[in-house]
């Protein structure tokens, strides 16, 4: 019995299908000589039919990750205060033992 590889991306599935119906060359893959195949386009790992990023789009979705960063960091933060706090000998509410 084989072991199978789960790929859950429909398109990185189509690249495996290319691959192992190429006998695993990369190469035979970029040259794959069935262009009716229903997979041809697809043969990448990529999607031919999805519009490119904007700038716009980047940028708002690099602040986003930068915002999401920062919040981390700041619970990341409180949490090693509190371990502070608490290893000097008071406790969260800031009263001694």
């Amino acid at each position: 019995m084989t072991d199978k590889v789960i790929i859950k991306n429909p398109v990185k599935a189509i690249r495996a299908k290319c691959l192992e119906c190429s006998g695993g060359s990369a190469t035979e893959v970029k040259e794959c000589p069935i262009k009716g195949c229903a997979l041809y386009e697809f043969r990448f790992g990529r999607n031919p039919y999805r519009k490119p990023i904007t700038d716009e789009h980047r940028e708002m979705l690099r602040q986003r990750a930068l915002a999401n960063f920062h919040s981390r960091n700041i619970e990341v933060k409180n949490v090693e205060r509190a371990f502070e706090d608490d290893s000097k000998g008071t406790e969260i509410g800031g009263e001694q033992e």
